[in-house]
């Protein structure tokens, strides 16, 4: 994979090499741990990824793992993982699992223009049908229950759009999943704070955590794309933004 692979992931093979990996993260400091399951056509085993869950969960770690498909996605939610980042063709036999287990689904749901813009596919029908696809493994995910977290994968840059908007982007496929206002705002804000293991510390307003507020000249209940006109912003109880 060249310098770039080199520099951000560690190559581990095997329950021993992955043990020494996730140790090795936690010793220099990660607060997450996160696993590439399956990056080429062969992919980690329910033991490995036991192994890595292990360790983390061991630390007080939350494990994430990159996941496309079904076959690696069982291995990742039997083993114990906390959740799967993008899992875009799973099945509803796999979503059902994950919903039996509890394990979130960050579902990174590329807008079809992000995929165009970033030549996904060779011709933009290929990346908008690609799109779609994804899209409807959002509506079924919901429809069965999954844990959903708001999550994105902005890996472009798009002309006169700056990461926050890119960000909102997102809002319309959850929309068009058919997942209602509040649902997101709690994939958000709630579950991703569970997730991350900071909901002791922040991720709702409540008594005893972090001051960390929004607020819109209209109603997120009532259209999420109200998030794109924050005119208020508060972090650990100082204002930094005001109208």
């Amino acid at each position: 994979m060249g310098p770039f692979w080199r520099i951000e992931y560690l190559d581990a093979d095997g329950p021993e090499q992955i043990r020494h990996a996730v140790r090795e993260n936690i010793f220099y400091g990660a607060d997450r741990i996160k696993l590439v399951a399956d990056n080429s056509r062969s992919f980690y085993s329910l033991e490995e990824i036991r192994t890595a869950v292990e360790v983390a969960h061991g630390a007080g770690l939350a494990v994430a793992v990159h996941v496309l498909d079904d076959a690696p996605a069982k291995n990742v939610i039997l083993g114990g993982a906390d959740s799967i980042e993008h899992g875009f063709y799973l099945s509803d036999e796999v979503l059902r699992l994950m919903k039996e287990k509890g394990t979130v689904l960050v579902s990174t749901d590329f807008p079809a223009d992000h995929f165009v813009a970033g030549h996904a596919y060779p011709t933009e029908a290929e990346s908008r049908e690609d799109a779609r696809k994804i899209l409807d493994r959002l509506r079924r995910a919901y429809k069965i229950g999954v844990k959903l977290g708001f999550g994105t994968d902005i890996v472009i840059d798009l002309p006169n759009e700056t990461r926050a908007d890119m960000t909102w982007d997102y809002l319309a496929g959850w929309k068009a999943a058919g997942v209602p206002p509040a649902e997101i705002l709690k994939s958000m804000t709630t579950i991703d704070a569970e997730l991350l293991r900071i909901n002791k510390q922040r991720g709702a307003i409540a008594p005893g955590l972090a001051a960390d507020i929004v607020a819109a000249p209209a109603d997120p209940l009532d259209d999420i794309e109200a998030l794109r006109k924050i005119n208020f912003v508060m972090k650990n109880g100082k204002i930094v933004r005001r109208p």
